[in-house]
């Protein structure tokens, strides 16, 4: 389940197996989603397509690189983890996409959006 404190404008979500994504937030603290409960909503895994999907190009076994400085690396992770580095530098471990999303925009300042032409579901 996803924590609304998690999530900001912008941020992919699977509703009913759809893709969505944040709109509005309320208070800062409250989802807007309408008639739907937060519980409705469910984070999507970070996969090598959708890695591709966000702009990402394979380098090498394992590892996808956006803005020669970001990587994401999941070799040596539990299932359904990535290994998330700066310049190098490994920052943290994460599985969903709104999390990705949020690292990126706090590093760089833009939003990651989808990229190529098939879906993030």
């Amino acid at each position: 389940m996803i924590q609304a404190k998690e999530l900001r404008i912008g941020n992919y979500i699977k509703y009913q197996d759809n893709l969505n994504f944040i709109v509005e937030l309320e208070d800062f603290s409250d989802l807007y989603l309408g008639e739907d409960d937060i519980e409705d909503y469910h984070p999507i895994l970070i996969t090598q397509q959708r890695l591709i999907d966000l702009g990402f190009e394979d380098i090498g076994t394992y590892e996808y690189q956006i803005n020669d400085d970001l990587i994401m690396e999941n070799e040596y992770t539990d299932k359904g983890s990535w290994n998330f580095f700066y310049d190098n530098i490994h920052l943290t471990e994460i599985k969903h996409i709104h999390q990705l999303q949020n690292l990126y925009f706090a590093i760089t300042g833009k939003e990651l959006i989808k990229q190529k032409p098939s879906s993030i579901r």
